[in-house]
């Protein structure tokens, strides 16, 4: 007798098993650098949790959260996270040429005394 023939070869997929060697998932890992903090190149610092705008995207404020580098190509970029009524919206990726402006933080007004 010959063997039965799967009634449905179509829906038949192939299962990952992972990576061949550990040794691949390491050099994934390597491939980037990542810091908290970029320094502009007006002098200023930008460390994680601040208040960024870039350029481009009107009306819109961004948090920092990391600088990356790609060690292999030299590409430079920054995540950082979209606010929206000062909630988190979505997290996105620009060119650390596209900071704009860093909002002054303001310290409380002084009542004026006649």
């Amino acid at each position: 007798m010959a063997p039965k023939k799967p009634k449905n070869t179509k829906t038949k997929r192939a299962v990952y098993t992972g990576p061949r060697q550990s040794s691949e998932v390491f050099l994934f890992l390597d491939k980037f650098i990542y810091s908290d903090s970029f320094t502009m190149p007006n002098g200023k610092t930008v460390t994680k949790g601040d208040i960024i705008k870039i350029t481009g995207v009107w009306g819109t404020q961004f948090k920092f959260v990391q600088h990356t580098i790609n060690k292999h190509t030299g590409a430079e970029w920054f995540d950082c996270v979209e606010l929206h009524r000062n909630q988190v919206a979505q997290t996105r990726s620009f060119r650390t040429d596209r900071i704009k402006l860093m909002p002054k933080k303001r310290g409380p007004r002084k009542k004026k005394v006649a």
